[in-house]
C-alpha cells in the first residue's frame, strides 16, 4: 500500500516549501495512477490533455522514434502542450513506463487551477517548460545526449546548453 500522497508531494521538486495545508489542496487537484513496465502515457502526435508528475518510478521520452531521456521521481511532463494550446510545432513526445511506478496526473483544467492557486509552483514549471523548448527547438547540447549515461536505450539526462 501506498503512503499518503502528501509524502511524496512535500519531497517533489516542484512542491518543495509547500506547507501541509497547501500539499493537501494540490493533491486534490490530482488523480494517483500506479504504472507498469510497458504502458504509454502518451505518443507522439496524439492530444496533451494532462499534466503528470512522477512520484515513483522512471518513465522513458521519445521523439520522432528516438529516445531522449529518462524521467525520474521528481519530474513532470505535459505542462509544454497544455501552455502552448495545441500550437506547439514539435508535437507531443511519447512517453513510456521503463519501472513501475506511480504518477499523478491533472486534466487541462485541474493544471490551469494549480498554476492560478500556486504562483510558486507556476514560476517552477515555466522554468522547466522554457528549458524544454530551447531542447526543442535545437539549442540543447547534442554531445551531451550522445555521452549521456544510459538505462537501456534511454539517456538519463539531457544537458541543455542554453
Amino acid at each position: 500500500m501506498h503512503e499518503s500522497p502528501l509524502a511524496p508531494f512535500g519531497a517533489h521538486d516542484l512542491f518543495v516549501g509547500l506547507d501541509r495545508r497547501a500539499l493537501a489542496e494540490l493533491s486534490r487537484s490530482f488523480l494517483f495512477i500506479d504504472t507498469d513496465t510497458g504502458v504509454s502515457l502518451g505518443r507522439q502526435g496524439e492530444l496533451a490533455p494532462e499534466f503528470i508528475v512522477i512520484l515513483e518510478g522512471r518513465i522513458g521520452v521519445s521523439l520522432d522514434g528516438l529516445p531522449l531521456a529518462v524521467l525520474d521521481p521528481g519530474s513532470h511532463f505535459g505542462a509544454l502542450p497544455l501552455l502552448d494550446d495545441g500550437s506547439t510545432p514539435y508535437g507531443r513526445a511519447s512517453f513510456d513506463v521503463l519501472e513501475p511506478g506511480r504518477v499523478a496526473v491533472a486534466g487541462r483544467q485541474q493544471f490551469f487551477a494549480l498554476l492560478e492557486s500556486f504562483p510558486v509552483v507556476a514560476r517552477r514549471i515555466e522554468a522547466i517548460v522554457a528549458v524544454r523548448r530551447a531542447y526543442l527547438a535545437g539549442r540543447a547540447d547534442a554531445g551531451a545526449i550522445a555521452t549521456a549515461p544510459a538505462a537501456g536505450r534511454f539517456p538519463l539526462h539531457i544537458v541543455d546548453a542554453v
